[in-house]
């Protein structure tokens, strides 16, 4: 009932007891029929007659609905639960509503249930209605529109109409709070960004103020202390956020696909490593968003994005305080397959010098993904650190590419299904060693 299409709530149908008073009509105009008695007749026909006036009645009743959706969250992750709340007002003839349905997509159940419109003035009804959806797959997914039901007194008849428009559920990645990265921050005197800061920062960059207790001896600025006659010491400033880059593979090889990969089955392996890919590549960039640094995002290929008659590469930058817009951007990611002529990791090479400078590298990659250890030791070059997750379960091409990537200095992690994100994250950004990932 909560899955139909527009048309089908169109025509008027028989209730069951409806359907009982056609069976028993029928039953007495045959029988009356054939035992040549008119009184069969007359109650075969009354009860044909019934059931015809209640599907007028119900046809006839046509009250102006209008229809208001709320969401309690815009966004919600996957696997959480999404309240809904619709209002309803109906004017003009409304004491035949009774029901209501709401149209939801495939896996998210159904939800329906009763309305009570018979009131001392049957030509209003004013009502809200509230439940609760868990969404089982990132994307947007449209709610709605509402199906109501009319009936008449007797319940013999009945017709679903739709109202209201249809609104957009967004479910983002699920994300997974980690540890702040000890592989790029530093302890002590410094800053939080120590590490961040170039190792040989610009003169206008080094700023003198006053000493202050606890500041160490090696940081005084003789030549700022001899002028004003006061101990000052140096404090170096970053200009603007410090940066780091998540790349995201979003590309099916096509040796995968020849294989008979779907990118849009949803119930593949493949499918199920891309998502955990998605969730690991969000939850990373939430934790550099929350240390305040400026991020930048890149899918490998996206077919939105085209040089000529090739996919390339999607950017997208994103500041301190903008994980909601980096959710909701992810909810929309979708797997490319690549063909032999699209080099999209010379795209994703080149998007990470146009930077500048060295910064932190993350790639997400996944098990039927283009990525090689060629194309990952050029995108070396411009990382420091350089980190990456291989989303795939245990397999010879995937441990490879791991220990290809950890050979030519990348901090690497086997990411299969069942072992934590943060086991993951735990044991490459904090400067240890992936033990997990090694068995």
């Amino acid at each position: 009932m909560a899955r139909r299409s527009r048309s089908s709530g169109a025509a008027v149908r028989p209730t069951v007891r409806g359907w009982g008073f056609l069976a028993v009509a029928l039953a007495f105009i045959v029988a009356s029929t054939l035992i040549d008695r008119r009184e069969g007749l007359y109650v075969g026909f009354f009860l044909l007659t019934l059931v015809l006036v209640s599907a007028v009645l119900v046809w006839m009743v046509r009250p102006r609905v209008q229809v208001r959706r709320r969401f309690a969250e815009p966004a919600v992750a996957v696997g959480e639960l999404a309240t809904v709340r619709v209002v309803i007002e109906a004017t003009g003839s409304a004491r035949g509503l009774n029901r209501w349905a709401e149209q939801l997509p495939a896996g998210f159940g159904e939800q329906g249930g009763d309305l009570w419109s018979a009131g001392a003035d049957a030509r209003r009804f004013g009502g809200m209605v509230e439940y609760r959806v868990r969404a089982p797959k990132r994307g947007r997914y449209p709610i709605g529109p509402l199906w109501l039901g009319y009936g008449d007194p007797l319940g013999l008849a009945v017709a679903l109409r739709p109202a209201g428009e249809v609104s957009t559920l967004t479910v983002t990645p699920r994300v997974t709070v980690l540890d702040q990265p000890g592989v790029l921050t530093a302890s002590g005197e410094g800053g939080r960004h120590q590490l961040y800061a170039p190792s040989n920062p610009r003169a206008d960059e080094l700023i003198a103020r006053e000493y202050r207790a606890g500041d160490p001896l090696r940081r005084v600025h003789w030549r700022q202390t001899a002028r004003r006659g006061e101990l000052m010491v140096r404090q170096e400033e970053q200009q603007g956020d410090p940066e780091a880059c998540v790349v995201l593979d979003t590309t099916v090889a096509p040796r995968a696909a020849s294989n008979g990969l779907s990118a849009g089955a949803s119930t593949s392996a493949a499918e199920a490593e891309f998502e955990r890919a998605v969730e690991a590549a969000a939850s990373i960039a939430l934790r550099l968003l929350a240390d305040g640094f400026a991020v930048t995002v890149i899918e490998t290929a996206t077919a939105l994005e085209r040089e000529g008659d090739r996919v390339a590469p999607r950017v997208r930058h994103y500041s301190p305080g903008s994980a909601p817009s980096l959710l909701m951007d992810l909810a929309d990611v979708r797997r490319v397959i690549a063909t032999d002529d699209d080099d999209v990791w010379s795209g994703v090479d080149g998007h990470l010098r146009s930077l500048g400078g060295m910064l932190p590298v993350f790639c997400v990659l996944t098990g039927t993904g283009t990525a090689s250890s060629t194309h990952l030791t050029a995108v070396k070059g411009a990382a420091d650190p350089a980190v990456a997750m291989v989303a795939a379960e245990q397999s010879v091409s995937a441990t490879a590419l791991r220990d290809s990537l950890l050979t030519n200095g990348w901090r690497a992690a086997h990411l299969p299904a069942g072992r934590p994100l943060d086991d993951a994250w735990r044991q490459i950004a904090v400067g240890g060693t992936d033990r997990e990932g090694a068995r």
